[in-house]
């Protein structure tokens, strides 16, 4: 298990990819739709952590400017009632629990953005 002190603030975001299927929305778009968010977020210094729906910022200088100055862009973005859920938090320690899991494969990371896309678009072939 892997475990270490951190100090960093944290956005996590998720969207209503089924809301986006059902108002028209093709694979490609959802995808690119993930990346608007992604772009706003580096922005303003929030870079990819863990998880593609959850960054980080590295300092923690007017971190809250910095949270504002998101929100204020994601809420002038194409479509923003998609976005279901958008959470700001202080991470302290971080836990890797993935080796207590017996025969869980270590080396393999999912993207649970791409997940999410192909659960919702199983025909749909197109590559963002």
């Amino acid at each position: 298990m892997m475990w270490y002190m951190i100090e960093k603030w944290v956005i996590a975001y998720d969207l209503d990819v089924k809301g986006m299927k059902k108002a028209g929305y093709t694979k490609s778009q959802v995808t690119k739709y993930y990346n608007t968010i992604r772009n706003c977020l580096g922005e303003f210094g929030f870079t990819k952590f863990t998880q593609g729906s959850i960054y980080s910022v590295d300092s923690t200088d007017n971190v809250l400017t910095k949270v504002f100055q998101v929100v204020f862009s994601l809420k002038n973005i194409t479509d923003p009632q998609f976005i279901n859920r958008l959470n700001v938090f202080k991470m302290d320690t971080f836990s890797d629990l993935r080796p207590l899991i017996a025969g869980g494969d270590q080396s393999v990371e999912a993207d649970s953005i791409e997940e999410k896309i192909k659960e919702e678009f199983p025909d749909d072939n197109v590559v963002a």
